[in-house]
């Protein structure tokens, strides 16, 4: 039986989270194996976890988020939120789309990347709402966000962002969207990463009935026009970002990261960027082009090993904060105003293999795929080598050649898309190879 099925024996009480003994804080956030005293009832109060249920709303305090009754834009940031319940991450632990948006389009994995506060950040970004919730992975960093704008508090309100601690780990270590609130001041969220216990590294995207929320827990108003908590006072607009002013070394790769990056681009290649802080395709083509990698503006396996070469950190292909930290030192020290080589860096076409195009897939085009997908040509087609050329193509990287990865392969070397692998895909890579366009 799925979680949206769940009949109401199978409920359990509203667990609160005072009622728990302190947890062992010698264990780091990513290691605390029982969450259960994240005061979180087991499952959904409700007949079913239909996203698209609407509860009898004489049981609230305030009504039930609709078009018809309150602002459009809590409705829209609800409605997305609703759209993902049932998601769950993997292959891998915290593989989630969710973090392949955060990190640039990288899929990621491991215990370094949770995801409850950036699966928050991102449905405020799909619901075209970004500047009413910050772009970050840090739930102790959001919620500084809004307490520096006047808008956190204590008091549940639909739409709001709830912040939790768990009891021992002393901060705010989990976070979700208020969906509705009731009586008693219990409400539900619609939260990532959680569980059916209410655990903060869950691996789901669940609607969560909570009673409290923790030590130092709270509530953070987004500027909904006035509709949700209580209404921040003005604050000045942000000050624009100075490209000249040292980089904090914390992991992030935000606006002031990358506006410094974009500025040291203009000043060694004369890449003629706006800097202004926004990651989009201008700015990838030139950071290619510094590096001295093919420029298709996609962020990839081999982009990203030629950045972290040339950072000086450990060439695995995954962007996380230890890349990203490279990267700000590197900008502190200035090494980004220079070309990475004399003169103005172009991009590198490795000469073509002069593979015999017949369609074969054997130990010449394995070798030759290899090397063009940037891992070791033994001409074993194993799990590792599979996995690089989804990467390269840009699809789930779970070492199934499947109909998905088929066709962004046919697609990649100019073939018929049909997701079928035969001699005519074949064909088209080995046309590839050998032009140096693969």
């Amino acid at each position: 039986m799925s979680e949206n099925q769940l009949s109401d024996d199978q409920v359990e009480d509203v667990v609160d989270l005072e009622q728990f003994p302190e947890a062992d804080t010698s264990f780091a956030d990513d290691e605390i194996e029982d969450d259960s005293a994240l005061n979180s009832e087991s499952d959904f109060a409700d007949p079913s976890q239909d996203p698209n249920y609407t509860p009898d709303e004489s049981t609230l305090d305030s009504p039930i988020v609709t078009t018809a009754a309150t602002n459009a834009v809590i409705e829209r940031v609800l409605n997305v939120a609703r759209a993902e319940i049932g998601v769950v991450e993997g292959p891998g632990e915290n593989n989630v789309k969710y973090n392949t948006w955060y990190y640039h389009g990288h899929p990621v994995s491991g215990k370094a990347y949770p995801w409850c506060a950036v699966f928050v950040s991102w449905v405020f970004y799909r619901a075209d709402a970004s500047g009413m919730h910050p772009k970050g992975a840090s739930t102790v960093a959001n919620a500084q966000w809004f307490k520096d704008r006047g808008a956190f508090g204590s008091a549940p309100r639909v739409g709001a962002v709830s912040f939790y601690n768990i009891s021992g780990l002393g901060r705010i270590s989990h976070t979700g969207i208020v969906e509705r609130v009731l009586n008693d001041g219990s409400f539900y969220a619609i939260e990532g990463n959680t569980d059916e216990r209410g655990g903060r590294t869950g691996g789901k995207v669940m609607r969560k009935h909570r009673k409290n929320l923790g030590p130092g827990g709270g509530f953070g108003y987004p500027a909904y026009s006035g509709r949700v908590g209580p209404a921040p006072t003005p604050t000045p607009p942000p000050k624009p970002i100075d490209p000249n002013a040292p980089l904090v070394v914390d992991g992030n790769f935000g606006p002031a990261t990358i506006a410094k990056l974009q500025a040291a681009l203009n000043k060694s290649i004369a890449a003629r960027l706006t800097v202004d802080g926004d990651f989009g395709p201008a700015s990838k083509k030139a950071l290619q082009r510094y590096l001295g990698v093919p420029q298709d503006g996609k962020i990839g396996l081999n982009t990203v090993k030629a950045l972290q070469r040339f950072v000086g950190v450990a060439q695995d292909g995954k962007w996380g904060p230890g890349t990203t930290k490279a990267i700000q030192r590197t900008l502190n020290d200035g090494k980004w105003n220079h070309p990475a080589k004399p003169g103005v860096p172009k991009p590198v076409v490795p000469p073509g293999p002069n593979l015999k195009v017949d369609g074969n897939f054997g130990t010449s085009t394995i070798k030759a795929t290899q090397r063009a997908i940037g891992v070791k040509d033994d001409g074993v087609w194993g799990p590792a080598s599979k996995r690089a050329l989804q990467h390269k193509l840009g699809v789930t990287a779970d070492g199934v050649i499947g109909p998905a990865t088929i066709k962004a392969l046919q697609h990649h070397v100019g073939v018929s898309t049909d997701g079928k692998w035969g001699a005519e895909t074949t064909k088209g890579m080995q046309r590839a190879l050998n032009a140096g366009r693969f």
